[in-house]
This record gives C-alpha cells, sequence and structure tokens, in this order.
C-alpha cells in the first residue's frame, strides 16, 4: 500500500493550520484614517490689498469773538481761526458824543413831592411788577446799594442829542421828559442826585429843550 499521497494531505493540512494560526482578514478599522484634503493657495492669484492713506488730523477750530471790532493777531500757521464781530446795540438814552474823552457814565434818580416814597424810575417798576419788563422799558436801569429800588445809569451825550426821556449832557445837565413822569407829580417838585451831585439831592426845573419840556437841573 502506497502511503504517500496520505503523508502529502498531512503535510497540506500542516500548513494550512500554521496559516490559520498567523494569518488575520484585513480589518477595516485599521485603514489609515482620511485625511483632510490641504488646499494650496498660489499667493499670485491674490489681490493685493489697498494702500492705506494716512489721515492727518484737522488743526482745532477757534471762535473768537471780537467786541466793538477790535482786531486779534494770530501767528500764522498754528490755528484756523473763525472771528465773529458782536456790534452793541446802542439805546436811544444811551447816544454819546463823537468825542470819547468826553464820554462819562453817571447814575441818577429822581425823587417826586419831595417824598422819599417817590423815587423814579422805581414808581414805574412797581406800577409794572415785573422786573424783566421793568428791565426792558428802562435798560440803562440798575439796583442801588441796597437793592431795594432801581437808578439809572446814563451815558453823558451832547445836548443837540438829547431827545429821550432821560439824559444826561457832556456838561452835566440832567433832562427829565415832563410829559412821561406827569402823572406822579402833585406838587410840581422833581429833585434828582447822583455819582454827579455827591448822592445829594438837587431842584429840577421845566425847561424846553429841543422842542420837549424837560424837568432838568445844571449840576456845573
Amino acid at each position: 500500500m502506497n502511503r504517500t499521497p496520505c503523508i502529502v494531505a498531512v503535510i497540506v493540512l500542516v500548513l494550512l493550520a500554521i496559516l490559520l494560526l498567523f494569518w488575520h482578514p484585513l480589518d477595516s478599522n485599521r485603514t489609515n484614517d482620511a485625511k483632510a484634503p490641504v488646499t494650496t493657495v498660489d499667493s499670485t492669484t491674490l489681490a493685493p490689498a489697498p494702500p492705506v492713506t494716512p489721515v492727518t488730523p484737522k488743526p482745532p477750530t477757534v471762535i473768537i469773538k471780537v467786541v466793538d471790532d477790535r482786531a486779534v493777531v494770530t501767528p500764522s500757521g498754528q490755528q484756523q481761526v473763525q472771528i465773529q464781530t458782536i456790534t452793541p446795540t446802542p439805546s436811544t438814552n444811551l447816544r454819546t458824543t463823537l468825542d470819547p474823552s468826553k464820554v462819562k457814565t453817571e447814575t441818577v434818580i429822581f425823587r417826586f413831592n419831595a417824598d422819599d416814597g417817590n423815587h423814579y424810575p422805581q414808581l414805574r417798576f412797581d406800577e409794572l411788577n415785573d422786573d424783566a419788563a421793568g428791565m426792558q422799558e428802562f435798560p440803562c436801569a440798575v439796583w442801588n446799594n441796597t437793592h431795594d429800588g432801581h437808578n439809572l445809569r446814563l451815558t453823558t451825550i451832547d445836548l443837540n442829542n438829547a431827545t429821550g426821556d432821560y439824559w444826561i449832557t457832556e456838561n452835566g445837565i440832567i433832562g427829565l421828559k415832563a410829559q412821561s413822569v406827569q402823572r406822579w407829580i402833585n406838587n410840581g417838585i422833581v429833585d434828582v442826585k447822583g455819582s454827579i451831585t455827591n448822592w445829594a439831592f438837587k431842584r429840577m426845573t421845566l425847561e424846553t429843550i429841543n422842542g420837549i419840556e424837560y424837568y432838568t437841573c445844571r449840576t456845573k
């Protein structure tokens, strides 16, 4: 009996057993993880960034208010200057002479009937019962030292310009229009005092000036 086929079959079985012992099937879990695709950007395809323009700060704007049109000298090249001119509006009772050397300001108050309870312009302020309205009617009114009444601060004028309700001339004549105050005067007595009289009352007399009747007092 020939044993050669049997021996061959045994050898084949042994080899198969060895292969089965050391050989494993492909494991899908052991496959390499997929890597994310890498995108390559060609620098030549990128558009250049726009140039950055430096911002130069503007110089500050300075507003200068100029009273009476006086000139202002500003160093050139340092700042931009806008000049606003303010021209004061003169009152009709504050018109002045053309000679500045003769212009003065005097404070006065009037008294009627020789009664210290009848002071003008305070009588009119009391009638209005409104200090703001009184200041509109008497733009040159100022408080007295005790702040319980009003005086009038007048700028001296030339006598030819004496046409308002009250005025004082450059040569010391004080005038008060009779028609504007007649309702408060019972006995015809009108006095005036102020800085020009050293705050002593002086008697006033009726006089026609520039065609208008005034109570006047010549202090010089």
